[in-house]
């Protein structure tokens, strides 16, 4: 766990007053690395798979869990200082228990090696010419798709967490503004850590209570192998193509959740991995 354990009054990161500084107001922290953190991590896994046979292979696996600790550790989704993965209250670093950075609490995953029976030697075509052999016959067709929650988010301002004093859900209007949270449920914190005129606050909102939209990839892949006989029985070279994000999806991150940002609060303008398409040979030998 990183704290600050110096006396700055930073939102988010607020020092413990171990060491007590002679400016008493700057925010420049003293940053301790505490061995004190705790998690959890609970799943059910499940598994359906077929084994290599008749060219097809498939592998099928679903996974609910929940994974929860009170510090994200060194580094965290924000960056790796006290202010963004030290507790909002130091005093009290229970309050941070939530639901981890890492957290996927839903994932589905489906992969798949096909030869398709299609070509000389196969089920349909055994006695197909070389020359269309060539062209249509010995592929193999690979899929791999993943089906996850989105990433968990914290709604801040000035760096800490806000007090929850509305629906956090989207109205119509909100919603259909790409929104994905209801700015008025939230306000700057008001409960202050420490009994000074200047101490940082602590919020009523709980540690990565939100999250993203769910994200779906396809990546998938076409193989073939041209066997070089001449120059022994081994030698081949494989034809790749593969396409990753095949339905050019757009799978966001978070929103952005500080609520002085007035205009990219509530609205995930990230952008992961667009389609992408590949061709390359591969010597077999």
């Amino acid at each position: 766990m990183l704290q600050n354990i110096g006396t700055g009054n930073d939102e988010g990161g607020p020092g413990s007053r171990e060491v007590v500084l002679v400016n008493t107001t700057t925010n420049n922290p003293i940053t301790a690395t505490r061995y004190t953190g705790s998690s959890s991590y609970n799943a059910l896994q499940t598994k359906l798979e077929k084994r290599f046979a008749k060219g097809l292979s498939l592998l099928t696996s679903y996974t609910w869990a929940h994974a929860i600790d009170d510090s994200p550790g060194g580094i965290c989704s924000g960056g790796a200082s006290a202010r963004d993965c030290g507790p909002d209250d130091p005093t009290r670093p229970d309050l941070d228990r939530g639901n981890a950075d890492t957290d996927v609490r839903h994932r589905f995953t489906f992969s798949n090696v096909y030869d398709l029976p299609i070509g000389r030697g196969r089920r349909w075509g055994t006695d197909m010419n070389q020359g269309l052999d060539a062209v249509i016959g010995g592929w193999e067709f690979n899929n791999i798709i993943t089906w996850q929650s989105g990433p968990v988010f914290n709604v801040t301002c000035n760096g800490g967490r806000v007090d929850l004093i509305g629906d956090p859900n989207p109205t119509s209007a909100q919603d259909a503004q790409g929104l994905e949270l209801n700015r008025g449920a939230f306000r700057c914190a008001q409960t202050p850590i420490f009994p000074t005129a200047n101490s940082a606050h602590i919020g009523t909102l709980g540690r990565n209570v939100f999250r993203g939209r769910p994200q779906f990839y396809w990546d998938s892949s076409l193989f073939k192998n041209f066997p070089i006989s001449s120059i022994s029985d081994a030698f081949n070279i494989q034809f790749r193509f593969s396409a990753y994000n095949v339905l050019n999806r757009v799978n966001r991150s978070s929103p952005n959740g500080d609520i002085n940002n007035a205009g990219d609060f509530a609205r995930d303008i990230s952008e992961q991995r667009r389609r992408q398409a590949e061709f390359s040979l591969k010597l077999i030998f």
